[in-house]
């Protein structure tokens, strides 16, 4: 998917295999390394939801322990602002992970 979104060819370019989805993973695997090219970018995926959610956990339990009795609007507010916190915290993390999906060696790797 974060490849068919960032390659752009204009709609009278397109051939039956840039038209959505299921014809960009065909093509994705027909080549000769498909599982590798499949699956790149998962290592990084981990690498940033493992400490984000324990930084996502923390930070909304200690959010809660501001309030004796949280009701259900505070405690909206606590995991809007949980996820403030996650998406700054790890957003470098996601934009290298998404240059890395879409990079390929023809390309010189990573950009």
């Amino acid at each position: 998917r974060t490849r068919l979104q960032t390659t752009y060819t204009p709609a009278s370019q397109r051939g039956a295999e840039a038209r959505g989805s299921l014809p960009a993973l065909r093509a994705l695997m027909d080549g000769p390394d498909k599982w590798r090219l499949l699956f790149r970018g998962t290592s990084m995926t981990a690498a940033r939801n493992m400490p984000g959610n324990g930084i996502f956990f923390v930070s909304h339990e200690y959010l809660l322990l501001l309030f004796d009795q949280p009701t259900a609007l505070q405690r909206l507010w606590c995991g809007a602002t949980t996820g403030v916190i996650f998406n700054l915290a790890l957003y470098p993390c996601d934009a290298v992970r998404a240059r890395l999906m879409v990079s390929s060696p023809a390309d010189g790797g990573v950009r």
